[in-house]
């Protein structure tokens, strides 16, 4: 029988990385990276007057949710910016919280940072980098990650 093409490397020459399996050599093929929602929220302030008092405020805002999917390269590294996973118009404001996960049954740490950035359409942003790594501090490469980002937002007004 003649053997077809090899549809695993056709797929990741076309999304531009290697597929992580899943499990029992399961691979996604639909690349779905991320859940996001805008709901109305509270915030709390803290003022510190000039003469070293502080005073809590409290107040509605805007906060804004997204979570994915994402696999670092061979060099334990994966770098993006959040827009690329919502489809919302907004301005992210601090504070930003970022929680990263590794997928794998083995041990592995995960270091994130997010800054502000603008993207590659002229946006204010948030560029995430997340960095994974074995136990002896070396890079683990291609880990898959799973991550949820919240922060307080303006909406743009055009």
């Amino acid at each position: 029988m003649k053997k077809g093409p090899d549809l695993r490397k056709h797929f990741e020459a076309i999304i531009g990385r290697e597929f992580v399996d899943l499990s029992d050599g399961e691979i996604l093929l639909r690349d779905s990276t991320g859940l996001w929602s805008v709901e109305q929220g509270h915030e709390t302030s803290r003022e510190i007057g000039t003469t070293g008092s502080s005073t809590k405020a409290c107040g509605s805002r805007g906060l804004f949710s997204v979570g994915g999917l994402t696999a670092t390269g061979p060099d334990g590294k994966a770098e993006f910016f959040l827009s690329e996973h919502h489809c919302a118009d907004i301005v992210p404001k601090h504070p930003l919280i970022l929680v990263a996960t590794a997928q794998s049954q083995d041990p592995v740490f995960v270091t994130t940072r997010a800054f502000e950035a603008t993207n590659d359409n002229g946006f204010k942003d948030v560029r995430i980098e997340i960095y994974t790594w074995g136990p002896g501090g070396d890079p683990a490469g291609s880990r898959l990650i799973k991550w949820f980002c919240r922060f307080p937002f303006d909406p743009i007004i055009l």
